[in-house]
């Protein structure tokens, strides 16, 4: 059977945990409204490599008057500590012998800082993207879109391309470049998948 390219998002599909998570809930839920809820604009600047994750903890601590130091630490813990279950990396593993696959993520630097490697995603992927690197993001408009992108410069067949992702408006534009996809709702439905594509 000739190898096709399975693209795989990465927050809400394989992974499922979040920044400052090992923060004290006082200081986890001032930042999740102010950046999470009231400043989400700060979040795409990040994703598209605008800002650093110095800048963004330094906003924070700016303007929720919390200890720079301390937030840093608990963010790059996290980072560093993001957890993909056993179940799912062994359908990544078995997927990944007869496919190519992709791991595709709106993200920001402190993906590929902290986490890609910890991770060691390159043992599961033969290729890792991530939006900060090329200013743009899975969402935008299709023909400027981290896909188009990706596509383009790596010579992809998108006709012989899947897609995994927990968006369903990431899915609708894959479709609409030509790919297909599947939409992802929990762990079981990535590992599922995954062992159909096998």
């Amino acid at each position: 059977m000739q190898k096709q390219n399975i693209f795989v998002d990465f927050d809400g599909t394989i992974c499922f945990d979040y920044f400052w998570r090992s923060a004290p809930k006082e200081i986890k839920k001032v930042i999740d409204k102010f950046l999470f809820q009231n400043n989400t604009y700060l979040l795409e600047d990040w994703m598209r490599g605008k800002k650093s994750s110095e800048d963004i903890n330094q906003i924070i601590s700016d303007k929720c008057n919390l200890n720079c130091s301390t937030i840093w630490d608990y963010f790059v813990t996290d980072c560093e500590n993001m957890f993909i279950s056993e179940d799912i990396l062994r359908a990544l593993s078995a997927c990944k012998k007869n496919n190519v696959l992709i791991l595709i993520t709106d993200n920001m630097d402190c993906f590929n800082r902290f986490t890609k490697n910890k991770l060691k995603l390159s043992d599961y992927f033969h290729y890792v993207f991530n939006s900060c690197d090329y200013g743009c993001l899975k969402d935008d408009p299709p023909q400027r879109g981290l896909f188009k992108k990706i596509i383009d410069l790596q010579g992809f067949n998108i006709q012989k391309s899947v897609l995994l992702d927990n968006s369903q408006k990431n899915c609708d534009i894959f479709n609409h470049l030509g790919g297909s996809s599947f939409l992802i709702k929990d762990k079981h439905d990535i590992v599922s998948v995954l062992n159909m594509l096998e």
